[in-house]
C-alpha cells in the first residue's frame, strides 16, 4: 500500500512541475509577444508611410519611414527582414522628394545587407536594383541605370533560367530603358547638330 506521505509528496511534486511548466509557457508567450511587438510597430509605421506617400504627403511619409527604420534596427537588428523593407521604402520616399543622393546611399545599404545575408547573386537584390535604376534614370545617369537593370536581369537568369516569366520581364525592362536611353541620345545629338549649324551660319 502507498502511504499518505508518499502520495502527498508525489502530488506536491506534480503541482510543482505544473507550476514550472505553466511559468515556462507564460515566459515563452511573453517572449513571443515581445518579439512580435516591434514587428507589428514596423508594419504599422510602414503602412502609415505608404498612405502618406500615396497622398504625396512626403514629409509625413518620411517621418513614419524613419521611425520604422529606427524600430527595426533597435529592436529586430540590422539583418532583419523588417529593416530591409524599411530601408527600401525610405529610399523610395527620398527619391520621391528628389533627394537622390540620400536615396542612393540607402540603396547601397540595402545592397550590402542583401549581400551579407543572401550572397551577391540572390534574387533579394532585384528590388533594390530596380529602385536604383529608377533613381539613376531620374537623375540623368542612364549608364548607371542600364547597368543596374543589366545586373538584375543577370541575377534572374542565373536564379530562374531563361524561360521564367520574371526573366522575360527583366529583358523587357532593360529593353525599354535602352530605347529611352537611345532616344535621349538622339535628341541630344539633334540639338548639338542644330547648334553647330547655327554657329556656322
Amino acid at each position: 500500500l502507498t502511504s499518505p506521505v508518499s502520495t502527498n509528496r508525489r502530488a506536491g511534486e506534480m503541482d510543482v512541475r505544473l507550476v514550472v511548466a505553466s511559468g515556462a509557457a507564460c515566459v515563452a508567450a511573453t517572449l513571443i509577444a515581445w518579439r512580435m511587438g516591434p514587428r507589428w510597430r514596423v508594419a504599422w509605421l510602414l503602412r502609415s508611410s505608404h498612405a502618406h506617400y500615396a497622398s504625396k504627403r512626403y514629409d509625413a511619409a518620411l517621418t513614419a519611414a524613419v521611425a520604422a527604420r529606427g524600430v527595426a534596427t533597435g529592436w529586430l537588428g540590422s539583418a532583419s527582414a523588417e529593416h530591409g523593407k524599411a530601408l527600401l521604402h525610405l529610399a523610395a520616399v527620398h527619391a520621391a522628394m528628389r533627394q537622390n543622393e540620400a536615396a542612393l546611399a540607402l540603396l547601397d545599404e540595402c545592397d550590402a545587407l542583401a549581400t551579407r545575408i543572401h550572397g551577391p547573386a540572390s534574387l533579394q537584390h532585384v528590388p533594390t536594383l530596380h529602385a536604383r535604376a529608377e533613381v539613376l534614370e531620374e537623375a540623368g545617369d542612364m549608364d548607371g541605370a542600364v547597368e543596374a537593370l543589366s545586373r538584375a536581369r543577370a541575377i534572374r537568369h542565373a536564379a530562374l533560367g531563361p524561360r521564367h516569366p520574371a526573366y522575360a520581364r527583366a529583358c523587357f525592362n532593360q529593353a525599354g530603358l535602352t530605347v529611352r536611353y537611345a532616344s535621349g541620345a538622339l535628341e541630344v545629338s539633334d540639338e548639338w547638330r542644330a547648334a553647330q549649324v547655327g554657329q556656322a551660319a
